[in-house]
Formats: C-alpha cells, structure tokens, sequence
C-alpha cells in the first residue's frame, strides 16, 4: 500500500499480487497461475488493482509534496498534495484527482486511533480499543466548518 501512495515508482514482481509462492531456483518464479489463484489472493488482486486506479486517478499521488503528519508509536499518517494552485512537485498544473490526500496507518495491536479535523487542524491520538471505541465515521457541514470525525481500528489504515 504504502508503495502506491509515497513518492517513487511502484513496483511489484509479477505473481505478488496474487500472493504466489517463491522457491529455490530454478523453481523461484513459475509461470503466471492464471487459472489457479485462491480465494485470498483475488481478494488482494483486487485490492491492488484499486490502489492502482487510486494512484492513477490522482496526480498528488504521484508527483505531489509528501509530508509527515504524525509519526509516533505505531501510528504513521502523512499527506501527500499540490499547491493552492493545482500544482504539484516539479510545477506542473494538474487537473486529475484530489488536491490532498491523507493516509494514516495504525500498526498496533492493541489501540484505535481516534483522527478527527475541525477548521483546518487534524488531530490524531491513539486511543484503548474497547466497546465505548466508534465504530463509524462522518463528515458533516455545520455552516462553512467542515467536520471530520473517525476511528482506525488496530492494524488498519483509512485514506482520507
């Protein structure tokens, strides 16, 4: 995932994408298992190949500014974006896709991760994952403040 949303160039060996085994050589890599991929690896097919259009369709994806929004304990979270003017890293205009793009990861084992953003500021705190823990997300207008509000669950990530 992470491949697909920082800056450079994903890449990924043929048959990693339908979780495909490697062995010894010569038996390393075998031909591409075209009619035998399990049930689990066409869920991360198609995983993959929406982190493919994801990248595609949004050019802050590709050749955006990266910054680290918050990086602490098992939490990771950083945005990547163009400039007020739709540009992005090397100064050409986009008109592809969103201005900014946020993606938080939540590695921990243990812990939810409330993220929230009024006016503006994000918040991220890491929180004890019980029963009294969100289960959901919103996103609502109060006037012209735009509110965001959202638990990650533990070993979990949300684009926003």
């Amino acid at each position: 995932m992470l491949q697909f949303t920082v800056f450079g160039v994903p890449c990924i060996y043929y048959g990693d994408e339908v979780m495909s085994e490697g062995y010894r050589d010569p038996f390393n890599r075998r031909t591409y298992p075209w009619d035998n991929v399990s049930s689990d690896g066409k869920e991360l097919l198609e995983f993959t190949r929406k982190l493919t259009a994801l990248r595609q369709n949004n050019t802050c994806l590709k050749t955006g500014f990266y910054k680290t929004v918050y990086a602490f304990d098992s939490i990771f979270a950083f945005e990547r974006s163009l400039d007020d003017s739709r540009k992005d890293f090397f100064g050409n205009e986009s008109v592809k896709g969103y201005d900014k793009i946020l993606l938080l990861v939540n590695n921990s084992r243990t812990d939810a991760c409330h993220l929230s953003e009024k006016n503006g500021k994000l918040s991220i705190l890491p929180v004890p994952m019980d029963e009294n823990v969100k289960q959901s997300s919103y996103l609502a207008e109060r006037g012209s403040d735009e509110i965001f509000d959202s638990y990650v669950e533990p070993l979990s990530f949300v684009f926003i």
